[in-house]
């Protein structure tokens, strides 16, 4: 089965790691001189030479200016006394991290290896702030706004000066900036604990604060004097060093999560729950827009549940919207199309987050239990790098701590590689609870390189022949926002499929490939409908050819109205009666006759602007003689499924069989002259009539 192959890379010195030498597949730092006991470990020397023969780093350096070796150890020491607030990817090869205390970490990673090439500390902002524990931070280039547990304020850094160009590889440190400190007040309950979220949109020039009104409710009634006071989320506009509040709204339940979307600096996502007395709980997935110095509900879809939200991510598309449960179900909702699926995971929900690719996610326990699924909820097996690698559902980090491990947070890696010949893909940094980092890469191979795209993993799942999960992986794509992508895909499906024998699994399946084009759960739009239909019906007409070659005369017959070819009918026909089945042949033929009475005259097309859009038919085809022709009287493919196909050669064809290979040129043209009056025309005009006979073009229609 299709599976992906994990390295974990553990960033400590320190002996709280169980790492053996025949994990091939975890790496974790040493001191240069150790000794080790030849009993426990007697192939200590071989996994040593095996590490630093692939390039990974077995004894950090200590030489100057980085002095490596020190700096991890520091860095530790940190880690383990003050809790981690943020962990942020500035570009594929460097990592920041703050501490409640305003320490800055930056991390330069090299995502290849997994490997600390270099590790600066900045404590530049060490007591200049308001208190000395923020419990939230945003991170931008010109600002750092920081947020506490027990002061309706809010600390703004304003850089006096700009950073300079690659100051990410260089990593300045905060005072060469010139940063100013000030304060923002905040309206809302005062003298109360609440945890103030922080959410900047894309341009920067706007924040958002936020908090549970679940955390309100505890406290005794006091007096609010406006609807500013008992407002839960607060718009701050940023110009500058200026800022101001510019809207507010109290949300209508509580908030699990509000963030701004990545797409449009305008636009505000909350997932808020709520739950009755019988214990039902329902979540509103509430769209927010910033119109005129207001805020505005834009658009709410209410989700039932079973349990209350633990944690939730919206994909980087910002189309599905994943939820974890407190029972462990995962809950994702299409926005696009309107759908909510639902999953159990294997291990305990506490952190969910999207690959960058929007093609799988992975969800972690607080125990360091890690499972993985495809964007149809379909689970991934995981396993390590090793001699004898096992495949599990569950990867487990657990076995290589001496103590039991607490997960606080996972974040991709949001920055492609552009380099080529890397086989490794986007790395998933694992922050636990007072250290240490751990980095776990996921090997791509030579055939996928360092992407993971739904065509990656569909041809993993063909590969292996799991064509239920390809199936699902091909109907949860979106053809409105990535055409080629989703042709690609089904392509891919229907081709593998097609070279299966048939059988009622594989029927069903070819069925649903083509229903994502043809019947999705929401129309799509014309301009996608103009640009596939052509390509699509042609799959669809090998479908049918397929259903034909296994004697599935009644499902062909039915594709074949639907896609409204007169040829394929006669195939129908020809077949049939060869087989016997002289009532499906005469039926056939009475329908290849309809068509050709409707679309093809004399002389070419007519009445090609009176078809009009014919229902479509919904009836069961009866094998009686009598009762097939009469369901076929009324059998038409619908206007949107009609599209051009082929001339009057290919029909014509057909119809004579393999006698139409015998004629020369000669017979052909004069097979295909069109009928001339003798009353009318004279000798010489017959004469240039003939010269410019040739193939009359018909065009009739097709499935779309």
């Amino acid at each position: 089965m299709a599976s992906c192959m994990t390295e974990l890379h553990l960033w400590t010195l320190r002996n709280q790691t169980i790492v053996s030498d025949g994990d091939v597949g975890c790496y974790t730092y040493h001191e240069r001189g150790e000794t080790v006991s030849v009993v426990d470990q007697p192939y200590y020397q071989q996994k040593q030479q095996y590490t630093e023969g692939r390039g990974t780093t077995w004894a950090p350096k200590t030489k100057r200016p980085d002095k490596l070796r020190d700096a991890i150890k520091e860095a530790e020491d940190l880690l383990s006394g003050q809790p981690c607030v943020s962990c942020l990817w500035t570009s594929r090869y460097s990592l920041q991290i703050l501490l409640a205390n305003g320490t800055i970490l930056n991390y330069s990673v090299n995502p290849n290896s997994g490997d600390v090439e270099r590790i600066t500390i900045d404590k530049s902002l060490v007591g200049k702030l308001s208190a000395d524990v923020f419990t939230d931070v945003i991170v931008t280039d010109a600002y750092f706004i920081m947020s506490y547990m027990e002061r309706g304020k809010l600390d703004f850094v304003y850089f006096n000066k700009k950073s300079q160009e690659g100051g990410a590889k260089k990593q300045e440190k905060i005072s060469t900036l010139d940063p100013k400190v000030s304060q923002i007040d905040l309206p809302g309950p005062t003298g109360r604990r609440l945890k103030r979220s922080l959410s900047a949109n894309v341009n920067q020039n706007m924040v958002l604060v936020w908090w549970h009104t679940a955390s309100e409710e505890a406290w005794p009634w006091s007096p609010m004097s406006s609807d500013i006071e008992r407002a839960n989320m607060i718009l701050l506009s940023i110009v500058g060093s200026k800022v101001d509040i510019a809207a507010f709204i109290r949300t209508e339940y509580d908030p699990v999560d509000v963030s701004f979307s990545c797409l449009q600096p305008h636009q505000i996502f909350s997932v808020e729950q709520s739950s009755n007395a019988v214990g039902e709980h329902t979540v509103d997935i509430t769209v927010y827009e910033h119109v005129r110095n207001k805020l505005q509900r834009a658009a709410v879809t209410t989700v039932p549940l079973k349990s209350s939200v633990v944690c939730q991510a919206r994909n980087h598309g910002e189309d599905r919207q994943l939820l974890g449960l407190q029972d462990n179900t995962l809950v994702l909702h299409d926005d696009l199309r309107k759908i909510t699926q639902m999953t159990q995971a294997d291990v305990e929900v506490s952190v969910v987050c999207w690959h960058p690719e929007d093609t799988i996610f992975c969800v972690c326990s607080k125990t360091g239990d890690i499972q993985l699924f495809d964007m149809a909820l379909s689970p991934l097996l995981t396993k390590m790098v090793s001699e004898t690698p096992v495949t599990k559902n569950v990867l487990s980090l657990a076995p290589y701590f001496r103590s039991p491990p607490r997960v606080c947070s996972v974040e991709w890696c949001n920055f492609p590689c552009e380099a080529p010949g890397i086989d490794t893909t986007e790395p998933l940094l694992i922050h636990f609870d007072r250290g240490p980092l751990g980095l776990l890469l996921f090997q791509g191979g030579a055939m996928n390189g360092s992407v993971l795209t739904p065509l990656h993993l569909l041809n993993h799942y063909c590969r292996h022949r799991q064509m239920d999960q390809a199936v699902n992986l091909c109907s949860s794509l979106n053809w409105d926002s990535d055409g080629p992508s989703c042709y690609t895909v089904l392509s891919k499906v229907m081709n593998c499929l097609l070279k299966m024998s048939l059988n009622p699994d594989r029927e069903a399946q070819l069925e649903t490939c083509l229903g994502c084009f043809y019947a999705p759960c929401r129309p799509l739009s014309e301009v996608t409908v103009l640009e596939y239909r052509d390509q699509i019906s042609r799959l669809a007409r090998r479908f049918f050819h397929h259903l034909l070659r296994y004697s599935r005369f009644e499902k062909a017959f039915l594709l074949a109205v639907d896609i409204g070819s007169r040829d394929l009918f006669m195939d129908i026909y020809h077949v049939a009666k060869d087989r016997g089945e002289l009532a499906l042949a005469a039926a056939a033929k009475r329908k290849a006759d309809q068509i050709e009475a409707q679309t093809v005259g004399p002389y070419g097309v007519e009445g090609y602007g009176e078809l009009g859009p014919d229902p479509y038919w919904s009836g069961e085809v009866s094998l009686e003689p009598n009762g097939l022709v009469e369901q076929l009287d009324s059998m038409h493919a619908p206007q949107a499924r009609q599209a051009p196909q082929t001339h009057s050669q290919y029909v014509q064809q057909l119809e004579r069989g393999e006698d139409m290979a015998r004629l020369n040129p000669a017979q052909l043209q004069a097979q295909f002259a069109p009928p001339i009056d003798p009353n009318s025309v004279t000798i010489q005009e017959e004469e240039e009539i003939d010269e410019t006979s040739g193939t009359v073009k018909v065009i009739h229609f097709g499935m779309v």
